[in-house]
This record gives structure tokens, sequence and C-alpha cells, in this order.
């Protein structure tokens, strides 16, 4: 099967800029440790920046050798387990927001941006090569409201002239689980399409 992103996003990829965060409930600061000492930090959440952290996390252990574990299972996992102070950190790839952080106990909540990405759409039709598709910032959002349903819809044709689109229908795959970057790619479509706003919402599933 042939994945590819939909190309000629242009404005809209700006607005599904993905902003990792980690979140701590108390300030500390990093020493090297003793060679006596053994220390560990657990943590757990968003998957999207999750080789990026493994690789801090590496190079953190040989300056200091503090131990960071990390569990990649979703930002909303992240949430619970830090909520639930099963981990060290939780990170996500949207903010925790005010009604999530008064369910934390202890000193407070610590949010700090680590890392930034884009969020893409993909698409798999038969006969249309990779980056070929272009989707408007008014014909996305119609997609994931129901109300574009076939990929030679005039809508898409209008803007992706020359292409063979095939009369079938778009079988719109997202997440189950909580994710963040769900959240991230459903505010923006939020904020560029009042109909996608009304119908379904800024949502982490």
């Amino acid at each position: 099967m042939n994945f590819s992103t939909a190309s000629g996003l242009g404005r809209a990829v700006a607005l599904t800029l993905a902003t990792a965060t980690v979140s701590l409930t108390a300030s500390f600061t990093v020493a090297p440790a003793a060679k006596s000492q053994s220390v560990t930090l657990n943590g757990a959440g968003a998957s999207f920046p999750a080789p990026l952290y493994n690789r801090y996390f590496d190079e953190f252990r040989k300056e200091t050798g503090i131990q960071v574990n990390y569990q990649s299972i979703g930002s909303g996992g992240g949430i619970r387990q830090f909520t639930a102070g099963t981990v060290d950190f939780g990170a996500s790839d949207d903010f925790m927001s005010a009604a999530e952080i008064a369910r934390v106990e202890g000193s407070g909540v610590l949010q700090i941006p680590t890392a930034g990405g884009s969020v893409a759409i993909a698409y798999n039709i038969p006969g249309v090569a990779d980056r070929q598709l272009r989707l408007s910032r008014a014909v996305f959002p119609a997609i994931f409201t129901g109300e574009i349903t076939r990929w030679n819809d005039p809508r898409i044709a209008a803007g992706n002239r020359g292409v063979n689109l095939p009369d079938a229908p778009i079988r719109v795959v997202v997440r189950a689980d909580s994710s963040g970057t769900s959240a991230i790619f459903s505010s923006a479509l939020a904020a560029v399409s009042p109909s996608f706003k009304g119908r379904v919402g800024v949502s982490k599933t």
C-alpha cells in the first residue's frame, strides 16, 4: 500500500503544528549523580516526540548518570499516569487543561514545551502518485465532517486538474485512543472551518 501526505496544504499546515510538552509536579536541579547513587526517573506519554526524547535521555544519562525511562503510550495515557502519580513526568502533544491540572495532587504542575513538528494528512488512492493530491483549506475539513464523501467530488477535482480521481468512497481513518495529536489537528480544523467546529469540535479522540 502506498501512503503519502497531501501536499498543497499551505497555511493549513502552519495551523497544525504539534507542540510536545512535558509536565512535572516538582522543580529540581540536575547534578551529576555519584557513582554510588542510582537515580531513575520514569515518564510516559506522547508517541510523537518519543524518538527525540530517547536521544535526549540517552545523552542525559551519559552526562549525569541519571536513568530516564519513557513509555510511548500516547498523550492521553501519559496524562492519566501523571495524574495518578505513577510516573515522575508526563508528555503530551497538547497542553494540559486547567481541569486536568486541578486533578493533580502535589506542589503544582509545570508545563515545559520540548519539541515542535507538523501534523499531515495521509492518503492512499490507487492511481494517484505520492504528493500529487492537493487539498485546500476549504476541502479537507469537509472530508472530516462527512460533507465530502467521494474522491471525485467536484470540490476536490477543482484543485487537482489532470489528476485521475476515482469515483470511490473516502474512508477516514483516525486514532481511537486519547491523543494529543488528535487534539492539535481538530483544533486546527475548528479554527479554519465553522462547520467542523460546530459538528465535531476539538477533542483528543
